[in-house]
């Protein structure tokens, strides 16, 4: 388990017409998703974020990878996810959804510190996600269009 969270692929920007074999799975997950309480223009960042969301576990799953994610506030104001135009709000209710509705399972990352006072570096964790059994099945269904 160890290596296996170790050699993960970074949350990517993906774009839909390529995997638009996915397209049946997505619009039941999106029906699923309560949408209530969300600006309009979040419910319509949600649509794409789900859509990221597919895209990355369909390839992790091609790949047998988890994804490592950020889930802290200032990765989505300033860096990568800032840069591919991944916002938070949206991103976490899409994350939360599939977690609550059994298509993924995690690793919670985490920051380790030290009780000393010597201020040591450690490097911390990301969170890991990958596709449950429940999406597995759904993804040995569709026709393989990666190389």
């Amino acid at each position: 388990m160890k290596e296996f969270l170790q050699h993960s692929l970074l949350f990517d920007s993906y774009r839909w017409t390529d995997h638009r074999e996915m397209q049946e799975l997505y619009s039941r997950m999106l029906s699923e998703i309560p949408q209530g309480g969300f600006k309009p223009k979040t419910v319509e960042s949600l649509k794409s974020h789900l859509r990221l969301f597919l895209c990355n576990l369909y390839v992790a799953y091609y790949y047998e990878k988890p994804i490592a994610i950020s889930l802290k506030a200032e990765k989505f104001t300033h860096g990568r996810y800032h840069d591919l135009h991944i916002k938070r709000i949206p991103f976490t209710a899409i994350y939360q959804y599939l977690k609550e509705a059994g298509w993924i399972e995690y690793k919670t990352g985490f920051m380790p510190f030290s009780h000393d006072d010597d201020e040591k570096v450690f490097t911390g964790s990301l969170t890991r996600i990958w596709a449950s059994p429940k999406l597995t099945a759904e993804f040995d269904k569709i026709i393989n269009y990666l190389p």
